[in-house]
């Protein structure tokens, strides 16, 4: 079983590639790529558009320069939402 990271979230949801291609490239179903496109699984996880600066270098590894307090307020957004 493949595990995702929250940046492969973030690359399936905004490729054009066929639900097969995208599944293929990272190792899980079809069906599972249309889920996490079509929110069903990961929608505890915002918008690509509506991140802060912090929270793309949190989620996705941008590399900028961030205020550290802006970076714990994003980790701290981080836990609340993430489903345990």
């Amino acid at each position: 079983m493949v595990k995702l990271s929250i940046k492969d979230v973030y690359l399936i949801r905004r490729s054009d590639q066929t639900c097969r291609k995208i599944a293929e490239e990272f190792g899980v179903s079809p069906s599972m790529v249309n889920m996490i496109q079509s929110g069903r699984k990961y929608s505890w996880l915002p918008p690509e558009e509506d991140l802060s600066p912090a929270e793309r270098v949190l989620y996705l590894g941008e590399e900028r320069t961030i205020q550290a307090n802006d970076f714990v307020k994003a980790f701290h957004t981080f836990v609340q939402r993430a489903p345990i």
